[in-house]
């Protein structure tokens, strides 16, 4: 009796399932979804890009796939994209995810201004974000902190490697921008060093039994292992953050892999908010018990953000009222969504370039003619601001690897109400994911797409309004897009006016995982001083 009442139970879902599949409104092409799991086994996020690709070719510029429960709309054509350029908070395609289902079980949904659903909330914390990042004096400090750990990385270099003109050395040049972003973005972040790249050293010095050069300089081993796991957790963090949205709730909970891995993730987060307490905390205490001039060379973001709105901020009105200072929840998410979106966009999208420049030598050779002009042979003074200004062909570079090879190769939208797009009208809910490949090799819109041609973003009226999609858009761009284009023109000007860069094997694919943002996993290259 039992057993027939699950069988009945489970044809009944199946039949209902697939009812309300074949009567959706606005039906469009697209793989024919399972019960429970939708299409989630043909997107697997490990490679999303050919994923949504493939979608495009075999179905066209506008689709649809089912996932963890969720109709969504692939769109793939520009044209459909105009809506999203619009600043305005009133726009229904403002939210990013519907925080529901198992997004919030996992992300704040009023929160900080990454997944923060709120208008009003959001305005509120973008505010306080963008007063802290795109000042003249934190955009000064990207600069300045980009410097000094380049500086930094070389004395590791210079011990492991001893790079020279006439001999090659091999290393993994992703290992050591994803450590240099990270110690860069900390700092600029937190206030407090990360130590990351040192603790690579370490462990290759190890391996290579290596006698440390008087050169290098190291910290106590506590608190680089302690940077370290800080760093591991926060990446386990945002990984989470795909599994949630992708998987759905009843998988989640009750199946035994997925459940324990539920629980890890979890018990990580909990772990990490605690570390984003325990800072915000001691800073508090140390900007309580320091006086007005001490408080305000302080430069990091999170300093920033807890003197924000009170007596010791110097952007605040002339009223007395200091009620819309930030909570430590308020900084903890905000703090999270700073480091997310410079160290792991930044890391990553940094060495895509480097690839894309290794596998293209007229493109190489450009950089390193533009390079020169600007420096004159000097390889050892810092990079300025005006050194920066001075860069023509290294921003177009940037923005046509951005062109094709995202960093984003999805961008989603939630309509919170009804709305036309792609000649359709749609219901309140609707979720859109926006194929950033599609739209940015679309033959409609560019002259030849699948070619690397950086010279054609000379131009800059071509495609205004897609040329900075490596930020987003509308009013969800990234906030800190300046200081990302500071820090990656400046890494370009650091590396190549004193190193030449030749990938192990110029026919490799880049080996990357792609999901949400695209994830470079190695990246081997041949590096020796420039003669």
């Amino acid at each position: 009796m039992f057993t027939t009442l699950i069988f009945a139970t489970i044809i009944f879902y199946v039949i209902r399932f697939y009812y309300k599949y074949f009567t959706r409104l606005n039906p469009l092409p697209g793989p024919l979804p399972l019960p429970i799991i939708g299409n989630l086994k043909l997107s697997t996020f490990k490679n999303a890009d050919k994923f949504f690709g493939e979608l495009n070719r075999k179905y066209g510029d506008i689709c649809e796939i089912i996932l963890s429960g969720k109709r969504i709309i692939v769109l793939s054509n520009p044209k459909d994209f105009n809506k999203m350029f619009t600043m305005s908070t009133k726009s229904p395609y403002t939210t990013r995810f519907p925080m529901k289902d198992g997004l919030p079980e996992y992300f704040p949904a009023t929160f900080g201004v990454s997944s923060n659903k709120d208008i009003k909330s959001w305005r509120y914390n973008r505010h306080l974000f963008v007063q802290a990042v795109m000042s003249s004096t934190y955009l000064q400090e990207v600069l300045n902190w980009t410097n000094k750990c380049f500086v930094e990385k070389e004395s590791y270099w210079n011990d492991l490697y001893m790079i020279n003109e006439n001999t090659p050395r091999e290393l993994d040049l992703n290992k050591w921008i994803v450590r240099f972003t990270n110690d860069v973005t900390a700092v600029l972040t937190f206030g407090e060093r990360a130590y990351t790249m040192m603790a690579y050293y370490e462990v290759l010095s190890k391996e290579d039994n290596k006698k440390r050069s008087s050169e290098v300089k190291l910290v106590s081993y506590n608190t680089v292992e302690k940077s370290e796991k800080f760093i591991e957790s926060f990446k386990t963090y945002l990984g989470g953050g795909t599994f949630f949205i992708v998987v759905p709730r009843l998988l989640r909970k009750y199946v035994p892999g997925l459940k324990g891995k539920t629980q890890k993730l979890y018990a990580n987060r909990e772990y990490l908010y605690n570390a984003f307490s325990e800072l915000i905390t001691q800073r508090r205490k140390e900007i309580e018990n320091e006086s007005l001039e001490e408080t305000l060379d302080r430069k990091d973001m999170l300093s920033s953000l807890i003197i924000s709105n009170t007596e010791r901020d110097p952007k605040r009105n002339d009223s007395n009222s200091y009620e819309l200072s930030m909570t430590d929840e308020q900084i903890r998410f905000n703090l999270i969504d700073a480091f997310s979106g410079s160290s792991d966009t930044t890391s990553n999208f940094t060495s895509i370039l480097i690839y894309y420049i290794a596998k293209h030598p007229e493109v190489k050779k450009k950089i390193f003619e533009e390079i020169d002009n600007i420096f004159n042979g000097d390889i050892t003074r810092p990079v300025s601001h005006n050194d920066i200004k001075e860069l023509k062909y290294c921003p177009a570079v940037i923005r046509e690897v951005s062109r094709f090879h995202p960093v984003l190769p999805m961008i989603p939208r939630y309509i919170t109400e009804p709305d036309n797009l792609a000649g359709y009208n749609w219901p309140t809910g609707t979720q859109f994911y926006f194929n950033v490949v599609g739209i940015l090799q679309h033959p409609s819109y560019w002259d030849d797409p699948k070619e690397f041609i950086p010279e054609r973003f000379f131009d800059d009226q071509l495609n205004k309004d897609l040329r900075n999609l490596l930020f987003g858009f509308g009013v969800r761009n990234c906030p800190g897009y300046k200081s990302s284009m500071i820090e990656m023109q400046c890494f370009l000007c650091l590396l190549f006016r004193k190193y030449d860069v030749e990938l192990v094997d110029p026919n490799a694919p880049l080996k990357t995982v792609i999901g949400f943002l695209t994830a470079c996993l190695e990246l081997p290259v041949r590096i020796k001083l420039r003669k």
